[in-house]
């Protein structure tokens, strides 16, 4: 109601407000194994910098690797097409699908699951 002029739908609503005052951090010093922390530079939804500290101080360096991905938001559709619904659903249909999500997000994802595996 005070946050602002952008419409949301119910089910948004419901899921935000469930989940706003919710803290995993105790959840997260019990995960053992290796952890990808992919952020957004410009995600509305999550605090890429307060969650990037947070995993930080939580997990061991050893076990963590963080990445933020410039120019995206939540999402991580390219950002040439991310403000267009029009753009997004034409590329969906037409275009191979990677044209969909930004390219560094891509790569990252490849690299990083490629250095897993080896």
């Amino acid at each position: 109601m005070h946050g602002g002029s952008e419409k949301i739908s119910a089910d948004r609503y419901r899921f935000v407000r469930k989940l706003l005052n919710e803290d995993a951090t105790a959840d997260l010093s019990q995960v053992h194994g290796k952890i990808g922390l992919v952020l957004a530079a410009k995600d509305k939804n999550v605090d890429s910098v307060e969650t990037k500290n947070v995993y930080s101080k939580v997990i061991d360096a050893k076990q963590l690797r963080i990445k933020t991905i410039p120019n995206v938001e939540h999402r991580m559709i390219n950002p040439d097409i991310a403000n267009s619904d029009f753009l997004i659903n034409l590329v969906g249909v037409i275009l191979p699908k990677y044209y969909l999500i930004d390219k560094n997000y891509l790569d990252y994802c490849e690299t990083f699951v490629s250095q897993l595996s080896s």
